[in-house]
């Protein structure tokens, strides 16, 4: 009976009724804000507004099914399926880097690597997308693609080209 009242709830909560909607809303930025969080990136390539379209709608149709706030953030399979992105092909391999990154942080030491291969140069679109990155910003998507081995070491993660 209480499982059923919380499908009810998250229904409710996620539907378009008026009764819920400030806990809607607030619910959405919320999770709106910790994918833009972990998306860095993903947020300059496409931009603010257009990130946070994409993250709410993210929200609603695919809500947290953990407690934990740093298991929720897997974004490139619905951005794959998300018409508008489809104008950046490589944005989705780059919201897997980051996503990646997100994990390798919350890892233990020495945990294993994940492995992404992407047919895109997306470290270089990822480093050149830095805050502080004074280099050259050109990047060619037809310079190949990647393998990537993504986790934590030492000095926190990362990644080395394969």
């Amino acid at each position: 009976m209480l499982a059923e009242l919380q499908r009810a709830f998250v229904r409710e909560l996620f539907g378009d009724g008026a009764r819920l909607r400030p806990y809607r809303e607030t619910t959405l930025g919320a999770l709106a804000d910790a994918l833009a969080a972990i998306h860095p990136v993903c947020v300059r390539l496409v931009g603010e507004d257009a990130f946070r379209q994409l993250a709410r709608r993210c929200a609603r149709e695919r809500p947290s099914r953990s407690p934990d706030l740093n298991d929720y953030g897997e974004l490139a399979d619905f951005i794959e399926g998300f018409a508008p992105a489809r104008a950046l092909p490589y944005l989705a391999d780059v919201a897997r880097l980051e996503w990646a990154l997100h994990r390798a942080r919350h890892a233990a030491p020495g945990d294993g690597p994940t492995i992404l291969v992407s047919p895109y140069p997306i470290d270089r679109i990822w480093t050149t997308n830095q805050p502080d990155w004074e280099g050259d910003t050109e990047v060619r998507l037809d310079e190949g693609g990647v393998r990537l081995a993504i986790g934590r070491g030492p000095d926190g993660a990362g990644f080395t080209r394969l």
